[in-house]
């Protein structure tokens, strides 16, 4: 069982970790490009 949640917890984990760093590009972009158009899919 222990081990079995382990195994879920660590690709989890790298799509928290991966989510983070994709939200703090965004916002860093915003900031340091001033008008920031976010890719909308239309």
């Amino acid at each position: 069982m222990k081990e079995r949640l382990i195994r879920l917890a660590r690709p989890l984990l790298m799509g928290c970790m991966a989510l983070g760093a994709w939200v703090s590009f965004d916002i860093a972009s915003a900031i340091f490009f001033g008008e920031y158009e976010y890719p909308v899919g239309e």
